[in-house]
């Protein structure tokens, strides 16, 4: 995976310092953190947490729960603090193992985002009421200390839009200080600051940080948004907060997401058990299975081609009757093989935002100093001082056939001059 870097003197600054080479352990780390004493901590999907120290030629599973009997991704790195390492899957859970093994934090069934410092933790996610009706607690952010008092902030307001949110990443979860943390919940505009108290102490739009608030989506949308080809297109047209790093000195270092060319959205093609072939945004097969595939241009093609060849005209869209099982089978068919293209190939940057905790709403920004050249590539960070380290994840899930590498770099993150 490519990357490429761009320095403004008048914004905050991004310098390279070297680039690293991951081991095979962490080859598709997605998560990473970086530890006091500089040794890296990396999540792998399906293994766990790794501890590496740059430079070495193999890292160390520290922190897991793969193997006992649970199928779950545990990569996500809360970071290490107060001899403990906080971690989670991105699906369920916030854990907290030490010396004298592993225990449950909160029981998060989705989780976005997940940062520690000291002993407490502070997480955005989803969680199931504890009454058994199955309904969601009315909370999107979470303060978890060390002797188990879990406090729940940033009240909820939009759960209907909360999975696909939270399941491609967009919430944010970071400790600022010792005081405050910041909670980017993702599935509604804003960004949010509290105490460790549980207090609200301040609210920004995402426009105050050179990004959208793109979380109004027609109900089509939101069905689509769980595809990850759909998600890429839609992703493609807003500026996100992809990650958020913050240092002992109050400066609060965002990496503002974007692509400067849209994704074109994948065509897509429905049918229904009678054999009606339309021009929706789903695909329902002759079983009544909802679907949502993607095509290629070849499968396009070879649709249209069988459509036209059994006397329909396929251009113009609208509602086709197909009468025929044997093709409708076949376009089923068709629809089901390799459905999932490979990821664009196209420009995508990372700005640099800069803010200081005690005045968040005088933001700066420096344009584009990270870029990579593939649509799925997202951003992940840590800082200790002025030392950063800076992960791009590949294919995280490979959904596109194969998982490919994430690459790694070690930066200095500089404000801008006063």
């Amino acid at each position: 995976m490519a990357f490429a870097f761009r320095l403004e003197a008048e914004g905050p600054r991004l310098e390279r310092m070297s680039t690293l080479d991951l081991p095979e352990e962490v080859a598709t780390a997605s998560d990473v953190r970086l530890r006091k004493d500089g040794v890296l901590l990396l999540g792998v999907g399906g293994n766990g947490i790794y501890s590496w120290r740059a430079g070495a030629e193999r890292a160390e599973l520290v922190a897991t729960l793969a193997g006992d009997g649970a199928v779950q991704d545990y990569s996500v790195v809360g970071g290490a603090s107060a001899g403990a390492v906080a971690f989670s899957s991105s699906a369920y859970g916030i854990y907290r193992q030490d010396d004298s093994g592993i225990r449950s934090f909160k029981d998060l069934e989705i989780v976005g985002d997940v940062d520690r410092r000291d002993a407490r933790t502070v997480a955005v996610g989803l969680s199931r009421s504890s009454d058994g009706d199955g309904d969601w607690e009315d909370r999107l952010a979470w303060l978890i200390s060390d002797d188990g008092t879990v406090r729940g902030i940033l009240p909820r307001r939009a759960a209907e839009d909360s999975h696909w949110s939270l399941a491609n990443d967009l919430g944010v979860a970071r400790v600022l200080s010792e005081e405050r943390v910041l909670v980017i919940p993702g599935i509604e505009p804003g960004v949010f600051v509290y105490g460790w108290d549980g207090r609200l102490l301040d609210t920004f739009g995402t426009g105050t940080f050179f990004a959208d608030s793109p979380w109004r989506v027609s109900p089509e949308q939101k069905q689509m948004l769980t595809e990850a080809s759909w998600f890429l297109a839609w992703l493609s047209r807003h500026r996100v907060i992809d990650e958020v790093v913050a240092d002992d000195r109050g400066n609060v270092f965002l990496f503002v997401r974007h692509v400067p060319e849209d994704l074109p959205y994948p065509t897509h093609v429905s049918s229904d058990p009678e054999g009606r072939i339309t021009g929706g945004v789903t695909a329902m097969d002759p079983s009544g299975n909802l679907r949502s595939v993607p095509l290629s241009d070849a499968q396009n093609a070879r649709i249209a081609e069988l459509v036209q060849e059994a006397g329909h005209d396929f251009t113009g869209g609208g509602t086709i009757e197909i009468k025929n099982k044997a093709l409708t089978e076949e376009l089923i068919r068709i629809m089901s093989t390799d459905g999932i293209p490979p990821p664009e190939r196209t420009r995508v940057c990372w700005d640099l935002v800069h803010a200081h905790v005690d005045n968040l709403q005088a933001a700066t920004r420096t344009d584009c100093v990270v870029e990579a050249e593939l649509a799925d590539a997202r951003l992940r960070a840590d800082l200790r001082g002025d030392r950063a380290v800076i992960l791009l994840r590949g294919d995280l899930h490979g959904v596109h056939r194969e998982v490919r590498p994430s690459a790694a770099f070690e930066a200095r993150l500089i404000p801008p001059r006063k």
